[in-house]
């Protein structure tokens, strides 16, 4: 069309004209737009999929390093726990000759809390005059009870100082004295 065919339109036929013309670029230009909507949101939704992904792989990854550690030192303290109490068990038996007292006991159960601030309290517990049958001589002194059994409980307190009690096992009987499965299961 020529301009000059245009203005000796009449005026409805040129709204006719301009409303067929405004119909088409109003009709390309919504494809236009709903094209490169939809590909904004896709590239949105797709992108949001890959770091979720990646989020989740990282934080799986970080969570098993994180598990690792803790084994790691959890099974370092047990090692340790089982050498003390690996030790402790050659006191008694008849063919070994290790010959610890009451004081070399309670400085090894210190040095282990020392080295281990993991560990917040380390004891042994002996029955009446099995350890080296001098209860009564030590009735209520650092790490005994008021029978003088060795029961030493070394712990840390809110300051992370190093502090011994006797270990408390009255409720850990059953009443007349007799001991609880705790005690009968592991003997």
């Amino acid at each position: 069309l020529n301009p000059t065919f245009i203005f000796r339109l009449t005026k409805c036929e040129r709204m006719k004209h301009f409303s067929i013309t405004v119909k088409l670029i109003s009709s390309i230009c919504f494809c236009v737009i709903l094209t490169i909507g939809s590909l904004v949101s896709y590239s949105t939704w797709r992108s949001g999929l890959l770091v979720r992904e990646k989020a989740e792989q990282s934080i799986v990854s970080q969570a098993g390093k994180q598990a690792a550690a803790v084994k790691s030192q959890i099974d370092n303290i047990l090692a340790e726990l089982r050498k003390v109490a690996y030790t402790l068990s050659l006191i008694k038996n008849e063919h070994t000759e290790i010959d610890l007292d009451r004081v070399q006991v309670m400085q090894m159960l210190s040095e282990v809390l020392r080295k281990n601030w993991e560990i917040a309290g380390i004891f042994t517990c002996w029955e009446q005059n099995q350890f080296d049958n001098f209860d009564s001589g030590f009735a209520n002194t650092d790490g005994h009870d008021n029978t003088g059994r060795f029961a030493p409980y070394l712990m840390r307190n809110e300051r992370g100082e190093r502090i011994l009690k006797p270990l408390q096992t009255a409720s850990l009987f059953r009443a007349g004295g007799e001991p609880g499965i705790w005690y009968e299961a592991a003997r």
